[in-house]
């Protein structure tokens, strides 16, 4: 396999992980607990559609078209995820504020993976911006501050010492 077919894939599938972060992050945003986070978490999903915006950006600049099947696979995990366990029968475990953040950390955690990634295949000759990916994994690094931040108040919140 050619290294840009190697960057295609890989591109498209950050976009995949964009777009269901994206709504990942609007969900969560939505259900939490405790309203500083829930307002953190709305504006973070701002963040994150910006993000999505500018690697369609770079896609495009390096000839790369989203994939339709990558789309829809996003959507439908999602949806999927939705409907996950709360570990209650009524009402809304806090356990899930918990959770929720976890996997929105280590979504963030991937994301900034990938920009370092697409950093070295700038380096190694791709078409891309390295200064926007370096800002890129600035704000990956931001949020991933603000995430673990998030997670200690609502750990300390739902489960005092």
């Amino acid at each position: 396999m050619r290294n840009e077919d190697v960057l295609h894939g890989h591109m498209r599938t950050h976009l995949m992980g964009a777009s269901g972060g994206t709504a990942a992050f609007e969900r969560v945003a939505h259900t939490h607990g405790i309203p500083e986070v829930a307002a953190g978490l709305k504006a973070m999903a701002e963040e994150i559609k910006q993000e999505r915006d500018w690697l369609r950006e770079m896609m495009a600049d390096v000839g790369i078209e989203p994939s339709v099947i990558s789309r829809l696979a996003s959507q439908g995990a999602e949806t999927f995820a939705k409907f996950r366990p709360t570990l209650r029968l009524v009402g809304r475990s806090e356990l899930m504020d918990v959770l929720q953040l976890e996997a929105l950390y280590a979504a963030v955690a991937t994301k900034r993976n990938g920009w370092r990634y697409m950093r070295q295949a700038a380096r190694a000759g791709a078409n891309l911006d390295l200064a926007q990916i370096d800002e890129l994994e600035r704000w990956a690094d931001s949020q991933l501050e603000r995430l673990r931040d998030w997670h200690a108040l609502t750990a300390a919140t739902h489960f005092p010492a």
